[in-house]
């Protein structure tokens, strides 16, 4: 079952609820980090530090947010091209004449951000052009865009035949990132949240992306220490976690029992791209007491004809039989 009992639940209800919670873009919040370190005064246009700033608290809050939407417009700036589709560099002279910002106000956000790398400053002609960490943050979203595109309305029908909650997983670090769901309509089921983030090696759907990645990272992840227990019934040993990662390849398919919550289990199945990269899980949750042996097997084959749809639609040309 995916996720500790903090986030993922065990939830009676009267009547169903197929709300589902959306997840959030990430560019805005990946900058304002950046940014707020150079907050630039509302008024005057120069430079404050937010460590030793003594204003009022309303207007160093509104200095902040400011700041922010001055760093949004000049970055909304790149996302203009030349005829040829080329992408434009700018100086902080053409960027403060087409935000109508202060050139010092410019120049501060914009060293801000290339500290950062979210453009890059040629050393030349000083001018700015897009950088990788913002590069990385767009593709990110594209990505999944096209993934949730690709898998709800799947999801929706596995639940549908299952009956159990479906969710959506994708890797984040050292983490794992729920960032799809669609709730059971059963009155006693199991729900995860979406937006939330939790170790791979206590969740079914955590071990089908480790046996997605290589050797190297998985090992990176795991390390040879005992794991964060948090049921009985986690796997803590290294070890025996990558057992399971090698199961995970050989047969297609993880399973958990009472690893993350007690009384709730799941079966998970990777999802591919085009070129075969594991780039998400998806798996179903359920409490174990209602699920027989025999349905969970039923709940594998299912779960692999859905995946395999799903890659398919993602450009994976369908190959897999199901056991």
């Amino acid at each position: 079952m995916e996720e500790s009992a903090t986030i993922l639940t065990i939830t009676t209800t009267t009547n169903a609820d197929s709300t589902r919670a959306d997840t959030t873009p990430v560019a805005t919040a990946v900058i304002v980090d950046a940014v707020l370190t150079n907050v630039v005064d509302v008024d005057t246009g120069t430079g404050t530090d937010t460590d030793t700033d003594t204003d009022p608290a309303p207007r160093r809050d509104y200095a902040s947010i400011q700041s922010v939407e001055r760093a949004m417009s000049l970055l909304s700036l790149f996302a203009e091209s030349t005829g040829d589709g080329a992408a434009t560099s700018w100086s902080v002279a053409a960027l403060a004449r087409a935000s109508g910002l202060h050139k010092s106000v410019v120049a501060r956000l914009m060293a801000t951000m290339a500290r950062t790398g979210f453009v890059v400053q040629d050393p030349i002609s000083r001018a700015y052009c897009i950088g990788p960490q913002a590069f990385a943050v767009g593709r990110t979203y594209d990505r999944q865009r096209v993934l949730h595109a690709a898998a709800h309305h799947e999801m929706q029908r596995l639940t549908e035949q299952c009956g159990h909650s479906a969710y959506l997983a994708v890797e984040a670090g050292r983490d794992l990132l729920f960032v799809d769901e669609v709730p059971s309509p059963r009155a006693l089921r199991v729900t995860v949240g979406v937006g939330s983030r939790r170790p791979y090696h206590a969740l079914s759907i955590g071990k089908v992306l480790l046996a997605g990645m290589s050797d190297t990272q998985v090992a990176t992840i795991l390390g040879t220490e005992p794991l964060p227990a948090i049921t009985p019934n986690t796997l803590t040993d290294p070890a025996v976690v990558w057992e399971h990662v090698r199961a995970a390849r050989r047969d297609g398919y993880a399973l958990n029992d009472g690893e993350s919550v007690i009384g709730a289990g799941s079966v998970a199945v990777p999802i591919h791209d085009r070129h075969g990269a594991v780039i998400a899980g998806m798996g179903i949750v359920y409490p174990t007491h209602i699920v027989s042996d025999t349905e969970q097997q039923q709940y594998i084959r299912l779960l692999l004809a859905t995946a395999s749809r799903i890659s398919a639609h993602l450009g994976r040309p369908t190959s897999r039989t199901a056991p």
